[in-house]
């Protein structure tokens, strides 16, 4: 700070305004490093439990996908409550649950579209949406694309 305050008060020179920009961008970076690291200092750490609790989520997610999309089902295989579960998987991840199913989720999707010749209405029942335009609905919104331009422009 010292420094910053000693080049603005000395004398103008062409590169004056630059390097009072630039110790003036340490400066705040400096100070954005220490909050960094008081805020790493004051974050829980994950417990042991929690992280198996959370690889046990992850292979639920990657065995039970195509049955089941809500946190609450997870919860209770894991014999939890669906708010301790979300805070798990935010501790430890730094995702919410619902994203983490859905990511699983549309993983799937995609391996169906892209490795079986399914309709779009049999990989909807398959991973147990309500229909198939409500299948259709999530994945344009998390891919983009519909499901069946996804397919064509994966063969």
């Amino acid at each position: 700070m010292e420094d910053l305050h000693q080049t603005i008060t000395q004398r103008v020179s062409r590169f004056t305004q630059d390097i009072i920009r630039h110790k003036t961008q340490i400066f705040f970076l400096e100070m954005a490093n220490l909050l960094d690291k008081e805020e790493a200092r004051n974050m829980p750490e994950c417990s042991n439990k929690q992280k198996k609790l959370f690889a046990d989520f992850i292979n639920l997610l990657e065995t039970d996908i195509c049955h089941n999309h809500t946190v609450s089902y997870y919860a209770k295989c894991l014999h939890i409550s669906p708010q301790y579960l979300r805070r798990i998987v935010k501790e430890v991840s730094g995702d919410n649950a619902y994203q983490l199913i859905s990511k699983f989720l549309l993983k799937e999707i995609c391996h169906l579209l892209r490795g079986t010749h399914l309709s779009i209405q049999e990989i909807a029942d398959r991973l147990h949406f309500s229909d198939q335009a409500v299948m259709s609905k999530f994945f344009k919104r998390n891919k983009g694309i519909p499901p069946l331009k996804y397919r064509n422009e994966q063969r």
